[in-house]
């Protein structure tokens, strides 16, 4: 096969490389949260004998069998082989392809020791920590989060444009060859050798090896690093942008052929795209991302028109506008949650238990934000000679139910939630 045919490939694949993804985060965020439970059940008493056999015997449970993501990151890892193709000379400049020869050092480096019988030897804790430690390190790296940039894997449509990484996420080595920060393999490699260093740091505290401070301190700069991917992969984030009302003006009659993207597929059968009237979000790391058509029997429809090229915004416009950003909003948390970021986010706050310090109460891009969707209301729906107040959460809800026409009887005995799914598109 060409290098094309292996681009298409791999495109084509990338709701399954997400799926692997998705499924090896939340094996290891499984892990980490329950380790974070045996250390609660631990703290303060950690350095007893009695402690360090109860210790190893958990670890034990918890890393018995067979690795649970290996045959996932393998998965993951084949499909990207294309893109880790590179010259010699630029050999230092990505370490990807290597994250899971890491991953399984690490893993190793821990399991090997839980055979031994506690209290353990200096030397084999001197080793766990060297061996944990530096193969953490590495997965914490720049160069193991590159791959080889290939133009290919963007996204692309009439509506969204081409979605290109965020400038600061691409090295450009030589011209003709760049580099793109990539999280799909290497941030479950990252969890899993973040899980495997943080049991060890627990068992070797239990024996008195490290010194307590700075084993919390360590711990503690694992939930900023983690934090700070997590951030990274979202402002790859992209969302559809609302149309203006120019945007889905219409006439009665276009040229041949001219097309008319904003209008029903119905009518219009010359849409240059895939996807018509598309509304959704999509990663510009990696081009994945869910990108919907908009409902055909919604605004704009010719039905509803023609508008000229002088015509004024309709009310069916506003509520159209409002509809559709809402509707990107829910996309966009549907998707975090589709790529297993929500574990990603969990993973971060127990870590943050486990090093004593406070974690976050709830995962804030997990759940629509009243503000956010007043936010939404107040920028696109502009009432002519009235004030703005702070939106209150029954005028929110009362233009919900307005927008998503569930509520004819304007009497508004309607809950939030089903208001905001009628409205969102």
């Amino acid at each position: 096969m060409s290098i094309e045919d292996d681009l298409k490939t791999l495109k084509d694949k990338v709701q399954e490389i997400s799926g692997d993804n998705k499924s090896s985060l939340a094996k290891i965020g499984d892990k980490i949260g329950t380790l974070a439970g045996i250390v609660a059940n631990l703290s303060g008493i950690l350095q007893l004998p009695s402690v360090l056999i109860s210790l190893q015997s958990s670890l034990k449970q918890l890393f018995g069998g067979e690795d649970p993501i290996k045959g996932e990151l393998d998965r993951i890892a084949n499909l990207l082989q294309v893109t880790f193709s590179f010259e010699e000379s630029e050999a230092d400049l990505t370490q990807m392809q290597l994250v899971n020869d890491a991953v399984v050092r690490c893993r190793s480096a821990l399991t090997g020791l839980l055979l031994e019988q506690p209290p353990y030897l200096p030397t084999a804790l001197d080793r766990l920590n060297i061996d944990t430690l530096t193969e953490l390190n590495l997965l914490e790296s720049e160069p193991y989060w590159k791959r080889v940039f290939f133009g290919e894997l963007e996204y692309e449509d009439y509506w969204f444009g081409r979605v290109e990484p965020p400038g600061e996420d691409i090295v450009s080595s030589r011209p003709g060859r760049s580099f793109v920060f990539d999280y799909r393999l290497t941030l479950a490699g990252y969890l899993d050798a973040i899980w495997v260093r943080t049991s060890a740091i627990v068992l070797m505290l239990a024996s008195d090896f490290l010194v307590r401070e700075a084993a919390l301190a360590e711990i503690q700069s694992r939930a900023t690093a983690l934090e700070n991917f997590y951030n990274r992969i979202l402002r790859g984030f992209k969302k559809s942008r609302t149309p203006t009302f120019n945007d889905v003006v219409y006439q009665d009659i276009a040229p041949p052929g001219f097309p008319l993207p904003w209008l029903s597929s119905a009518f219009d059968p010359v849409i240059p795209s895939p996807t018509p009237r598309p509304v959704g979000v999509v990663s510009a790391l990696d081009g994945n991302g869910i990108v919907d058509s908009y409902p055909d029997e919604l605004f704009p429809n010719r039905t509803l028109g023609p508008f000229g090229p002088f015509a004024s915004p309709t009310e069916e416009y506003f509520e159209f506008a409002t509809r559709y950003a809402l509707g990107a909003i829910r996309r966009e948390l549907v998707f975090y949650v589709k790529i297993g970021l929500d574990r990603a986010w969990t993973t971060i706050q127990d870590l943050r238990r486990i090093s004593g310090q406070a974690p976050e109460a709830f995962d804030k891009k997990l759940y629509w934000s009243l503000r956010d969707i007043g936010n939404v209301f107040g920028l696109i729906v502009v009432i002519p000679g009235e004030p703005s107040p702070p939106f209150s959460v029954f005028e929110i809800v009362r233009r919900l139910a307005v927008v998503g026409k569930v509520d004819n009887s304007q009497r508004f005995f309607i809950s939030c939630r089903t208001a905001l799914e009628a409205a969102t598109a």
